[in-house]
Parts: C-alpha cells; structure tokens; sequence
C-alpha cells in the first residue's frame, strides 16, 4: 500500500494517482529533515568568504603592525645614533642631569599646591620627604640613564652587568613608592594606604629576585639569537 502525500489516503501498490484526491503517487515530496541540509549546505560557501575576509584583515593587519614596527625601529636606532654616538658618555650623565632639573621643578610644584590645599599636611610631608632624598633621587637618576647608556653601546660588554642595575633601580622606586603610601597614611588618616605600603616593603626582596631574573632571561634570549644567528651564516 501506498500512502497518498497530499490526503494520506491508502492506495493499492502500482497505482500513479490517488483514488481519493486524483493526486501523483511518485510526486516527490521534500522532507522537513532535507531542509536543515540543505541550508548547511548553501551556507558553507558563505562561511569559506566569510573565513578568506578575515584571513585578509588578519595579513593587513599583521603587515601594518610590521611597518609599524619598522618605522618606530629606524626612529629609535636613529636618536640612539645621534644621541650617544656624539655625546659618547656625556649621553647618561646629560640625561641624569635633565631628570634632576625635572625633580627640582616637582618639588618646587609640590610645595606650590601644598599651599592652597585642604590636605596641606600631606604635600608638606611629601615635599620634605623629596627634598630629605633628593640624593636617593638623583643617584636612581643617573643609574637608570647608565644602565640605558650601557644597554644601547656597550651592550655585550655590560649585558650581564645591567639586570643587576635594573633590579636595583627598580627596588628603589618600589621603596620610594611605600614611603609615600605611609605619608599619605599618616597624614590623610587612610590606614588601609599604610598596610599597602607595608606589603610593598614586605615583598622588595621578591620584586629584586622576579627582576634579576627576568633581566638574565632576557640576556640568555639574546645570547641564544645571536648564537643560532652565527651557526646559519
């Protein structure tokens, strides 16, 4: 038996047309399941257009950061150039002296606007602080410039050498930053300030190790282009 597609009627085996409603037996009838495959089907080349669109962005992309890159390199090598290879060592102790001169008028701003403040007590405290360390500022001045110095002309001279100042210099900028947490502490009445303050000076060891270490990796990265760079030529 035969089952008419339009009515539903049983009909005998070997007829062509329904015997209730005259309707074509072997009309073919499109099933509700041969949608979905069919939609499947006409958006795989929409999805193939969609995937090549974005590997196209992705290349443009990837080419303008190199270009980028490039520019901002050539730039880079060309102030490196002017800057320390005429100034030679005058290059860091200038450098030290401009960030000194830069201190001066931020201290001399700090005690401006303590003047007309509300947290008077604080920008006070703050500028005696500054002044108190103007050493400490000036020496991690004119370490950072050095170590920069070093790191640029002398770089496979001092290259072991400049993680060590790195990690110094780093730690007293930490110790500098936990020194105004408590002024700011102390004077503003926010002890929640004082107890990150003592977390800073809990962890100045562990920040010294993480940059020790992180400077050698970068030293040992180097070492190994430079080497693979050498056994290909």
């Amino acid at each position: 038996m035969a089952a008419c597609p339009n009515c539903g009627s049983e009909n005998p085996d070997g007829v062509d047309r329904c015997g209730n409603c005259g309707a074509e037996l072997t009309a073919q009838i499109v099933r509700p399941e041969a949608q979905p495959a069919q939609a499947v089907q006409r958006a795989q080349p929409e999805a193939k257009t969609f995937g090549r669109q974005m590997e196209d962005l992705g290349r443009k992309i990837a080419v303008t950061g190199q270009k980028i890159s490039v520019k901002t390199g050539k730039r880079g090598s060309e102030f490196d150039r002017i800057w320390y290879g005429t100034l030679g060592l005058l290059a860091p102790i200038i450098g030290g002296l401009i960030a000194t001169v830069v201190f001066l008028v931020f201290v001399l701003v700090v005690g401006a606007v303590a003047v007309g403040s509300e947290h008077r007590s604080f920008w006070d405290e703050l500028r005696d602080f500054l002044e108190t360390n103007f050493l400490l500022f000036v020496g991690l001045f004119f370490l950072s410039s050095f170590t920069a110095y070093f790191n640029k002309v002398h770089r496979r001279i001092f290259r072991w050498i400049t993680p060590i100042l790195s990690a110094v210099g780093l730690v007293g900028w930490f110790w500098i930053l936990a020194q105004v947490l408590f002024i700011a502490a102390r004077t503003l009445a926010r002890s929640g300030l004082g107890d990150l303050g003592d977390f800073v000076m809990l962890f100045l060891p562990v920040i010294f190790v993480i940059a020790l270490l992180a400077g050698y990796l970068v030293v040992l990265f180097q070492v190994t282009i430079e080497k693979t760079a050498v056994t290909k030529v």
